[in-house]
């Protein structure tokens, strides 16, 4: 393949048989044309490699790396990073469908919006048989970047478009986050670019029980927090401890957050994203607009896990009385 399309469509896949076909179809048949398909098998034991080998024989912008072993998400998207040559990156889910006119409206975004760096779209929840879950509400590039910081991910994974030159300076996604890599990229992304979301429902987002987001819910929300805590260590330093991590722990996220001097803080920030997980759209409004008393309150809120489980469930439970 001689052409350099200007979209690399990466999407590494591990056992995703029962829905990979349908994904792949809602990527070839977008309006924008010209992309290479990036697709990473990491070690799959099902049928997901026929499949895809099946796939690179229908059409020629297929190109298919296979792991040898499970690897897991965070190093297959940077090989597959390695070997995207688009000037933009487009990630996709192999259990979620893209809208048609997906990577035109991405691209329009960009052309008139030379500052940003990343831009994600509205998404659509279904389920495993494709039937419309709900329609959560979407938070634009004014806020998306005030939310982050607060420990929230206003972004879907797979919605997502970058510029790969963005990419590349912030060094992709880092090695020892198993869990919460798109957020501590986005994070780093939103430190040197603009980020935002579009209004348009342009990606539908499938809820499973195989699903990655119902899967060691606790170690997401963990990654998460240590990501967030990144994040305000580069606001006040410029630089964060992820080095220290790798060189002083091996990547063992749990020994470094015992670490006495960001415990507490890191106990906050899971306390905080526990409040308002699977409530995105809620949470510029928990967390963005609190004045300094209703923060001391989370703080000491999330501090006593008794008394946070018992407000969470009055929250939940006024919530439901008001629909």
């Amino acid at each position: 393949m001689s052409h350099k399309p200007l979209i690399s469509v990466l999407m590494p896949v591990y056992n995703g048989e029962l829905f990979l076909p349908d994904a792949l179809e809602s990527i070839l048949n977008q309006s924008y044309s010209d992309f290479e398909l990036i697709l990473i098998d990491d070690g799959s034991t099902d049928n997901t490699y026929k499949i895809l080998h099946k796939f690179t024989k229908e059409d020629e912008r297929i190109k298919v790396f296979r792991n040898h072993s499970n690897l897991g998400l965070t190093r297959s998207l940077n090989s597959g990073l390695l070997e995207c040559r688009g000037e933009f990156i487009a990630r996709h889910d192999a259990d979620d469908l893209s809208e048609p006119e997906r990577f035109e409206c991405q691209l329009a975004f960009f052309k008139d919006h030379p500052d940003h760096g990343l831009v994600g779209t509205a998404v659509t929840r279904i389920d495993s048989h494709g039937n419309i879950i709900d329609q959560p509400i979407v938070i634009k590039e004014v806020n998306a970047v005030r939310v982050l910081t607060k420990g929230v991910n206003p972004f879907i994974h797979g919605s997502i478009m970058m510029r790969k030159s963005i990419v590349d300076m912030v060094n992709g996604y880092r090695s020892e986050f198993r869990y919460a890599q798109d957020y501590d990229l986005w994070l780093r992304i939103s430190e040197i670019a603009s980020v935002g979301n579009l209004s348009e429902r342009l990606y539908r987002l499938r809820i499973h029980q195989a699903g990655i987001s119902k899967m060691k819910l606790h170690v997401q929300i963990q990654y998460a927090a240590l990501a967030c805590y990144f994040g305000g260590e580069r606001q006040k330093r410029k630089v964060d401890s992820y080095t220290i991590m790798n060189k002083d722990f091996n990547g063992n996220i749990e020994a470094f957050i015992e670490l006495p001097e960001i415990k507490n803080e890191i106990s906050h920030l899971i306390g905080r994203i526990l409040f308002c997980y699977g409530e995105r759209e809620r949470a510029y409004s928990y967390f963005c607009q609190v004045n300094g008393i209703l923060n001391m309150f989370l703080r000491f809120l999330c501090k006593r896990e008794w008394l946070f489980r018992f407000v969470r469930r009055a929250a939940r439970f006024a919530a439901s009385r008001r629909k």
